[in-house]
């Protein structure tokens, strides 16, 4: 690979350089053991819910998934996060969030906000 490869993206585009990963906004993964997380890439694991256990949309609009939304705008890279940048290779321009975080923490807190995105 040549630096150059790291330019364009998965889906053709030019890699976006963002602080705030969207994913936590738009997506959930589920996982064989019917776990729900917030992102495919992630290292170590932040469990918002459990398939079996709970609705799809209880997950979603769940507690768990909507503070770890929060600590996103409000810390950008946390713990769990602070080394990945896989979310960079596969946005698009519409996906950054930058800039956007007191408009998103607003519909967060009051609760105006069921499908963050």
């Amino acid at each position: 690979m040549s630096d150059k490869s790291l330019e364009i993206s998965q889906n053709g585009n030019a890699v976006q350089n963002a602080e705030i990963c969207p994913q936590p906004f738009y997506m959930i993964q589920i996982n064989p053991d019917c776990n729900i997380v917030p992102c495919c890439s992630m290292k170590t694991a932040f469990v918002c819910g459990n398939a079996s256990e709970e609705s799809m949309l209880e997950i979603w609009n769940g507690e768990r998934l909507k503070k770890f939304q929060l600590g996103k705008l409000k810390h950008h890279k946390n713990l769990i996060c602070k080394e990945c940048e896989v979310y960079k290779f596969g946005m698009f321009e519409e996906d950054i969030l930058d800039g956007k975080e007191n408009e998103l923490l607003e519909e967060l807190y009051n609760g105006r906000c069921k499908n963050v995105g």
